[in-house]
């Protein structure tokens, strides 16, 4: 019988979230996709620097194991691509090192937020992402994340945003 999300993260403190999913997927304790995508959504939103805690392959992997080709998870909702525009403006707050990561907002002030949050270092990125980058949305949080397939980037696609 396959464990549920919440009994895998029973006990964990948020940031224990990321790799508590990924070995409870890769040793098939977890393998309802529901319950999958519902430990997506806490391990992103909960941890703090989740790219810190699983590798952006390890990331777009368990997301992919929950959708198809032509969805995006809304939530832990898997939802069309066809439901986002072709093509949508996003920030990011991070430093220059950090500028084409996995984490983007459609809120400008919240990637102000986050760029202040990097003290000087910090800086606004701009990117305009193709729906079929995207491969979730979370608004838990009172953020309006987008998780981005950073790979697809091209070299020239994140740009210092101007004032």
């Amino acid at each position: 019988m396959s464990a549920t999300w919440a009994d895998v993260m029973s006990r964990l403190g948020r940031n224990d979230y990321p790799a508590a999913l990924a070995n409870a997927v890769a040793e098939d304790r977890l393998t309802d996709p529901a319950e999958v995508a519902a430990g997506i959504e806490d391990a992103w939103t909960m941890a703090e620097w989740p790219l810190q805690r699983l590798s952006a392959e390890i990331w777009v992997g368990l997301i992919d194991s929950v959708i198809t080709a032509d969805q995006y998870l809304h939530g832990h909702t898997p939802t069309p691509l066809a439901t986002l525009p072709k093509s949508t403006t996003l920030w990011r707050g991070a430093t220059e090192e950090h500028q084409a990561g996995m984490s983007w907002t459609d809120s400008r002030e919240q990637a102000e937020w986050f760029a202040r949050r990097q003290g000087t270092a910090g800086v606004v990125w701009e990117a305009t992402v193709l729906n079929t980058m995207v491969l979730a949305r979370f608004s838990s949080r009172s953020e309006s994340e987008w998780v981005i397939d950073a790979s697809m980037f091209a070299d020239d696609d994140v740009q210092r945003a101007t004032s």
